[in-house]
């Protein structure tokens, strides 16, 4: 189900980055990939023409940046555990943020072609996911 869940969002415009990174801008990456890592099993999406908004947060302790997923146009998904034989194990998580509040205590909008594409992301999700995962 998630080389078809891929893709959908590669057919959209969809890129994935990789996480953690230790240096910017983050790199493509393949969304299964992603899931080999025991550590950090979550893939970044985003769209290709907006890479370039994404927001990088240096965790000093872990000597890496992930993405600052309240500012930057990202989806995040964090991906289903499985077993050897490719059976899901445990649910999946994807979201994004639309709008947040700034220093200066300001509502700021995400760039409109994300949030609509976003949506979209989630509606398929809804559609092709429901009650089987």
């Amino acid at each position: 189900m998630l080389e078809k869940f891929e893709k959908y969002l590669k057919s959209k415009g969809f890129i994935f980055i990789s996480s953690p990174a230790k240096e910017l801008p983050f790199p493509e990456n393949k969304l299964l990939s992603a899931a080999n890592n025991i550590h950090f099993p979550v893939a970044y999406i985003t769209l290709k023409d907006l890479k370039n908004g994404i927001v990088g947060k240096f965790i000093d302790t872990q000597n890496y940046f992930t993405p600052d997923v309240i500012v930057s146009p990202i989806i995040e998904f964090m991906l289903p555990a499985t077993s050897d034989d490719s059976e899901i194990k445990n649910r999946s998580r994807i979201y994004f943020v639309s709008a947040y509040f700034n220093d200066e205590n300001e509502l700021v909008e995400k760039d409109k072609l994300f949030v609509s594409n976003a949506n979209k992301v989630l509606n398929w999700c809804r559609r092709n996911f429901k009650n089987k995962y």
